[in-house]
């Protein structure tokens, strides 16, 4: 990943390690998928969904780099996560968002 982690704990145990990988094991910022669908579900913390247009490469870009900022601030507090607005349009409005154009 792209931090690094020093846990200085002598007393580490299996249920602190289970703790800290399920924490950690989700990324700060990742797409959404029937994959990992389940995991992000399963984890119990409020949803932020991004809805992006993948062909629009450098305007995607800028939105990750806010919303990876964002996924690290609320780590372990909320999963921020991103899928394709123009693929999966229809659960944007599922979610309450109206239009058809994505960033």
């Amino acid at each position: 990943g792209d931090d690094a982690v020093v846990h200085d704990d002598t007393k580490l145990s299996a249920a602190k390690l289970t703790a800290w990988a399920d924490k950690n094991k989700f990324p700060p910022y990742a797409e959404i998928s029937q994959d990992n669908f389940k995991g992000y579900t399963e984890r119990g913390l409020p949803l932020a969904w991004t809805f992006v247009d993948p062909a629009k490469e450098e305007e995607t870009a800028e939105v990750a780099t806010i919303m990876k900022a964002l996924g690290k601030k609320y780590k372990g507090q909320l999963s921020v996560v991103w899928l394709s607005g123009t693929q999966y349009g229809s659960m944007a409005e599922r979610v309450g968002l109206e239009g058809k154009e994505w960033p």
